[in-house]
């Protein structure tokens, strides 16, 4: 298959929310096309045919969407964002991020919790940063046909979600979906989870070498193998950082990375208004989520893993007030304004 060929466009049906660039609605019927139309429905038809005139049904329009433009956030390791392991972490391909509510879910549910973090002095996997990035997203009509129905919010300007892990596809039928759709966007609705009561979408992001993880590339960055060993290796992906993507199966997205801000900060670990931390008995800040804890405190606790979902009887919630009311959507949307709404990002 030839992923450089550039594929035909779709309508574009209406998306909500996060997603800034909405086109007009389509072509208008016209007069004498309704006319026919209440006629036929009103047994005339034979009163119509005699005049010589034909019911007909408006061409569709596949003429392209324009480029979607909208912030993802990606729950990471800051030193994966130019400190001491490159700055992989810059960047989109072959990743899952979030909307807003989407990687607060996952921070609520996976990251933060004691049952996830344990007793060390770092969050699971390293976490303690949230980069920003302003995406620009123009799939293919292939690509977006195939979008299962309900995914940001039941339209079809995303492919299939495609899971990675370490930068790899990791779903069974990944290869297959590749070669299909090329280097595409995917979404996941995860708005009706039982575990939490986001508004949350999650996304996909394709890129090049996507069945090989990541490895340590020069000067010991996490990085992609050079050559690609194996197919689909993507090669040739259009510059992502600049420019809008043309809808061609090698370039399907753009972005720009805004920068991150320390998710200490976000939660109230460092704030001086309210010190977590003491120094003998005086007050102070935490320096960081390792100072936070080694003080005795606990970010986020509901029980075990299985103490999650949200129905009746869920296990009480202890730790940071920012965290509390995970099952509350009010609670939930003050904590996607209070990220959406922050501007002192770290570049």
């Amino acid at each position: 298959m030839n992923l450089n060929a550039p594929a035909a466009a779709d309508a574009h049906p209406r998306q909500r929310g996060e997603i800034d660039a909405l086109r007009p609605a389509g072509a208008a019927t016209s007069r004498l096309s309704v006319l026919i139309g209440k006629a036929m429905a009103g047994g005339l038809c034979t009163g119509f045919a005699s005049l010589g005139v034909a019911a007909t049904t408006p061409a569709p329009d596949f003429s392209p969407p324009p480029v979607s433009v909208f912030q993802v956030y990606r729950a990471i390791d800051s030193r994966l964002l130019g400190g001491p392991f490159g700055d992989a972490g810059t960047r989109l391909g072959n990743t899952n991020v979030g909307s807003v509510g989407g990687v607060l879910a996952y921070l609520h549910t996976e990251v933060v919790p004691a049952f996830a973090s344990g007793s060390g002095e770092r969050r699971r996997n390293g976490i303690d940063a949230i980069a920003v990035f302003e995406v620009r997203v123009l799939n293919t009509r292939r690509a977006r046909r195939s979008a299962a129905p309900g995914d940001a919010g039941g339209t079809a300007l995303f492919g299939p979600f495609m899971s990675f892990d370490r930068g790899a596809a990791t779903q069974p039928d990944g290869r297959d979906q590749l070669l299909r759709y090329g280097a595409y966007v995917g979404v996941q609705d995860q708005r009706h989870s039982a575990r939490h009561a986001y508004a949350a979408d999650w996304y996909s992001f394709v890129g090049r070498c996507p069945l090989s993880p990541f490895g340590l590339g020069e000067g010991g960055g996490r990085d992609k193998p050079t050559p690609c060993p194996t197919a689909p290796s993507l090669e040739g992906i259009c510059d992502q950082a600049t420019g809008a993507p043309d809808g061609s199966p090698l370039c399907q997205y753009t972005f720009t990375y805004l920068g991150y801000l320390r998710l200490d900060d976000l939660v109230g670990i460092t704030s001086a208004d309210k010190p977590l931390c003491r120094t003998g008995t005086t007050p102070r800040p935490c320096a960081d989520y390792a100072d936070f804890r080694g003080s005795g405190h606990t970010e986020y606790d509901t029980g075990p893993a299985d103490g999650m979902g949200c129905a009746a009887g869920q296990a009480p919630e202890t730790g940071l007030a920012f965290w509390l009311g995970r099952c509350d959507p009010l609670r939930n949307r003050a904590r996607e304004q209070a990220l959406m709404n922050w501007t002192s990002l770290v570049r």
